[in-house]
């Protein structure tokens, strides 16, 4: 294996490791001036999104890889 993608792969999982830390000021400076309860309402929403997005990877993730005609 080339070095350039061992690279590529450590780069992308720090990204993937590291983006919901990121969301936290993006998500106080889009809902600032809310209520609390507006704000934990769009926290819940969110919460789940991710979650039925991730069920839905786990369950059919294969499914949907072999559809698109990848592994």
């Amino acid at each position: 294996m080339e070095p350039w993608s061992e690279y590529t792969r450590f780069i992308i999982a720090l990204f993937a490791i590291l983006t919901p830390f990121a969301a936290i000021p993006i998500y106080l400076s889009l809902t600032e001036g809310r209520s609390e309860r507006e704000r934990a309402s769009t926290a819940s929403s969110a919460v789940v999104t991710v979650a039925v997005v991730m069920l839905i990877a786990a369950f059919l993730g294969d499914l949907i890889l072999k559809v698109l005609g990848t592994s």
